[in-house]
């Protein structure tokens, strides 16, 4: 995973240090989230392309980048939480009554805020333990071996934001399918018109491994277009039930987002 995070890093590192425009925007609203002031704004961006021109390992660049952060991880901390209650919003109708999985559950605040607001069981799952300390007082059941996972039966599955971290995303949805009757997903979605591969990768990559250093969330840029998302989970049994263009939803992590609502086909 390590090796594919600093392949994408390479790939997205070379096309911004050729074309710094493509991603003046992204940096611009994530500063301003960050509630700098315009000269600061300037300095920062400028001090991320240099990180970007002079740091060719991965890691020494992420850390170099929470570097910039650390001063301003409160107001980060802040804006963060909304991110949590805003992708909420954004699938709690969709969730059938029953169990519930929170698939790649990252710190598990959306897995406890659908906990806590519904009457549902939710468990957890994800390759390590990223979870919050209030997640885990929660004692929401918390799984990291998928034969646990796949031994049971979901209502619902939540994918939120989870499949472009993955080596191989059809081998994830396939895996799925073989769980629940409805999959709720939202994903980063591609654009050239919008967010092109390189911005979304850069995007991605502060968020994951610049804010969150030590972490070692893997980014292997696996983006796709909507339309080849929707083609994916189709192929694995999955028919549409909604799909809504949710836009640039969260400027503190300025990605091009798509939630897609399927089930089984029986």
């Amino acid at each position: 995973m390590l090796e594919s995070t600093q392949r994408t890093y390479s790939c997205m590192r070379r096309e911004i240090i050729r074309n710094p425009s493509l991603i003046y925007w992204a940096l611009q609203m994530i500063l301003q989230e960050l509630e700098l002031s315009w000269e600061d704004r300037v300095f920062v961006h400028q001090e991320f392309l240099n990180i970007l021109q002079r740091e060719v390992l991965e890691e020494k660049a992420a850390r170099e980048v929470w570097d910039i952060v650390c001063p301003h991880q409160a107001v980060l901390k802040e804006k963060l939480q909304k991110r949590a209650l805003l992708i909420y919003s954004q699938v709690e109708y969709y969730l059938r009554k029953g169990k519930i999985l929170d698939f790649g559950c990252g710190d598990g605040r959306v897995g406890q805020l659908v906990a806590d607001n519904t009457a549902q069981q939710v468990c957890l799952y994800d390759v390590a333990d990223y979870r919050r300390s209030s997640v885990r007082d929660a004692n929401l059941p918390f799984f990291s071996d998928w034969q646990e996972v796949g031994a049971q039966q979901f209502d619902t599955v939540m994918s939120l934001l989870v499949f472009h971290h993955s080596e191989d995303p059809d081998q994830e949805v396939s895996r799925l399918s073989k769980v629940c009757q409805r999959l709720v997903v939202i994903e980063s979605v591609i654009d050239d018109s919008i967010v092109p591969w390189s911005a979304q990768a850069t995007i991605d990559w502060i968020y994951n491994r610049g804010f969150h250093p030590g972490a070692m969330v893997p980014v292997p840029g696996q983006f796709r277009t909507s339309q080849d998302w929707l083609e994916t989970f189709c192929r694995h049994g999955f028919s549409l039930v909604d799909s809504q263009d949710l836009g640039i939803d969260l400027p503190i992590v300025p990605e091009h987002h798509w939630l897609f609502v399927l089930d089984r086909e029986v």
